[in-house]
């Protein structure tokens, strides 16, 4: 084997292994919830603890249909690059409207060319850095959380199978492309799909002690009435 071989065998496992890591951390972040803590919405207009992990699923599908796109691409010869328009994708920073995201296409694609890798994961974690989700992902409320749960864990299966089964595929050259997310090949998605879920597991923690702070509160409500 070449040492360039082993180097992209060395960071495609590096890279599977934090996603496994991350969804361990996720799963045993929930692992004892109940459906009313999966459910209860302590500030009014943010998601539930059980809306941020069917975002992270729905995320993780539509990732793995790029992923598999890519696949079938390569097995038959065809072009082996996926490019997503804001109208596809309309993930966006910040309050920037999502209305005038096709207006700006362009500069954000020229500009994406110049972030490093490791700096979009890096703002991909960052909870300081302020992201509006896609419409794709967005969230279905009141899901069983036995069921999310479980479906966490299959959905990082799946992944893993797919990646397995077709490990003799030289990943570097499938590539999906975004304005906003840049030129990523697929052992760099699946960095950035670790840190998306670093970004969001701040986001469990802080409802969870959302949550175990209002808990003392709504009791003593309960027992004044």
């Amino acid at each position: 084997m070449s040492v360039q071989a082993r180097d992209d065998t060395a960071m495609f496992q590096r890279n599977l292994d934090a996603l496994r890591s991350a969804r361990k951390q996720s799963l045993a972040m929930v692992a004892d919830l109940s459906q009313h803590e999966f459910d209860e919405r302590p500030y009014p207009r943010k998601w539930s603890i059980g809306e941020v992990l069917d975002h992270l699923l729905l995320f993780d599908r539509f990732l793995m249909q790029d992923i598999a796109r890519l696949i079938n691409a390569t097995r038959s010869g065809q072009p082996t690059v996926i490019r997503h328009s804001f109208s596809e994708v309309n993930v966006a920073p910040g309050f920037f409207p999502k209305a005038l995201l096709p207006m700006v296409e362009i500069p954000f694609t020229l500009s994406s060319l110049f972030v490093p890798i490791c700096l979009r994961d890096t703002l991909a974690r960052s909870r300081l850095i302020r992201i509006q989700h896609p419409d794709i992902a967005d969230p279905r409320r009141g899901r069983p959380a036995d069921e999310l749960r479980q479906e966490l864990r299959s959905s990082l299966e799946t992944i893993e199978q797919l990646l397995l089964d077709n490990s003799d595929i030289d990943f570097r050259k499938l590539h999906v492309q975004h304005p906003l997310l840049g030129d990523n090949n697929v052992m760099q998605l699946l960095s950035f799909m670790a840190s998306h879920e670093q970004r969001h597991q701040g986001q469990i923690a802080d409802l969870k002690h959302r949550l175990h702070i209002d808990q003392p509160t709504r009791e003593r409500a309960v027992d004044e009435s």
